[in-house]
């Protein structure tokens, strides 16, 4: 199963997905989607949409879903790349507003990936485009 979650305010559905998740209903998928069942989950902005605290919780509850070899990938705005970004004059104003008007909690990537280190073996890669990381995270 291949599932998006999105956030329907800033994101579109993509065709070729099973399902679409409200990351509002997202903690649903605990009790509709089974364990070990997903290939694929898409969540580019959903560490954007949560608090820090919460992102321990919300990453068990993402990857227990994966089945072996399944692959996640999460994103959100990295701290201190938008500082940088901020201090040196490469974002405007108005999208420095934009991006923390819409961000829950911004975090450092290298710290999201020691958090995904410490509840289990994966393999992980990241990228940062901008103010923006990507993680892959594949089940082995």
């Amino acid at each position: 199963m291949k599932i998006q979650i999105l956030d329907n305010t800033f994101e579109q559905s993509i065709e070729g997905y099973d399902r679409h998740i409200d990351f509002q209903q997202l903690y649903q998928l605990q009790a509709e989607v089974s364990d070990n069942e997903c290939s694929y989950i898409l969540a580019p902005e959903i560490l954007s949409s949560e608090q820090l605290p919460q992102y321990s919780n919300l990453l068990q509850v993402l990857l227990s879903k994966l089945r072996l070899n399944g692959e996640l990938v999460v994103g959100g705005t990295d701290l201190t790349a938008f500082a940088d970004a901020v201090r040196n004059k490469e974002i405007d104003t108005m999208t420095a507003n934009h991006i923390v008007a819409r961000s829950k909690s911004m975090a450092n990537v290298y710290e999201v990936c020691q958090l995904i280190n410490s509840l289990c073996n994966f393999n992980i890669n990241w990228s940062c485009t901008g103010v923006h990381y990507e993680i892959k995270i594949r089940r082995v």
